[in-house]
């Protein structure tokens, strides 16, 4: 299980370089990862 108060800059770079997982933030806060859904048009990143 993850802290996701102690989560830094750098493991959501981890996550998304090398687990294809995006940062799902909500009120500024960490609230988990997923798996980023590949668009074959796009090459950017989605915000919710």
């Amino acid at each position: 299980m993850m802290n996701y108060d102690a989560i830094t800059i750098q493991d959501c770079l981890d996550m998304y370089e090398f687990m294809d997982k995006i940062t799902v933030i909500e009120n500024g806060r960490v609230t988990g990862f997923e798996k980023e859904k590949k668009d074959e048009e796009s090459n950017t990143i989605g915000i919710r």
